[in-house]
């Protein structure tokens, strides 16, 4: 997830939508946050932004100096947990208590103090876990008219539908093959070695009762033959509006130029991504047809 991200920004920032005019750069703070449910609390990146005339290093714009913070918080909205991170190098924080595993269900919020005491602040609910109860096979010939079906059940989300973004990752990345899809395109062959398929929404797929969910994994998400590992992600609000406003940027959207809104970040300060998810893993086996 936290690649796809990255990518992502890339590819906007290449795109030519300009995230600030040039005549009127300023330097922007940069968040890069990803907790997962039921997972250790990850690290978190301070860098800054570069003019599009420099090169960027992530390395030399991280920042140091920092007082980086992240409260757990109760439903009454008091800090239950509080977990204060020091700088390792690069602009990249690590938790001084490495026990805390990040709960779902729960609001985490962020404050970080620059050393111009510049306050940045973030926070993010944690979806809900969930578990495959139920795949139909472990292995199919690309393309073929059966797809990965899995039967999950819902992340629930008390306040909207639940956001799920699949991603596909090869377990074999020197030997595989690419599929025909992704071989016609001018890449590294490491471009592909996780792809997304987007975000699919909860409301758009087959419902079992109040409990349970069909997601179908869709072929334009399989980059390699061979061994495969699916994620199927439920993202919270910071990376499904990300996702969804970055894909406008890209072109993936029938809004005119004048109408495609701002990339989201939902963060006070600064720019990125302060997010989290709850995920599922699932191995598998993509067999190259026999007319292939």
């Amino acid at each position: 997830m936290k690649y796809l991200f990255t990518l992502a920004l890339s590819l906007v920032l290449l795109s030519g939508c300009d995230l600030y005019p040039q005549d009127d750069y300023s330097e922007q703070y940069v968040i890069d946050a990803w907790l997962i449910a039921l997972e250790p609390m990850p690290d978190i990146r301070l860098s800054t932004t570069a003019p599009i005339s420099e090169f960027f290093d992530v390395q030399a714009r991280g920042v140091s100096e920092a007082l980086v913070v992240v409260h757990m918080m109760s439903d009454s909205g008091d800090a239950e947990w509080t977990g204060i991170f020091e700088h390792l190098q690069h602009g990249v924080y690590s938790l001084t208590d490495s026990s805390h595993i990040i709960q779902p269900n729960r609001t985490y919020s962020l404050e970080i103090t620059t050393p111009a005491n510049r306050i940045i602040r973030a926070s993010t609910t944690v979806p809900d876990t969930f578990r495959v109860v139920n795949v139909n096979t472990r292995s199919l010939p690309y393309q073929s008219a059966e797809r990965f079906t899995l039967d999950l059940t819902r992340s629930v989300n008390p306040n909207r539908q639940s956001y799920y973004v699949f991603s596909s990752e090869t377990l074999d990345p020197i030997n595989a093959e690419l599929t025909p899809f992704y071989a016609n395109f001018d890449a590294e062959r490491d471009d592909f070695f996780i792809v997304s398929s987007g975000i699919i929404n909860e409301a758009n797929s087959r419902r079992f009762g109040s409990d349970f969910v069909e997601l179908v994994y869709p072929w334009i998400g399989i980059a390699f033959y061979g061994p495969n590992r699916l994620q199927a992600a439920a993202v919270d609000d910071n990376i499904f509006d990300f996702i969804r406003t970055a894909g406008t940027q890209l072109g993936g959207g029938t809004q005119s130029p004048g109408e495609i809104e701002n990339l989201l970040y939902n963060i006070d300060g600064g720019i990125g991504i302060f997010g989290s998810y709850s995920r599922i893993t699932l191995d598998v086996n993509i067999e190259k047809p026999t007319f292939q």
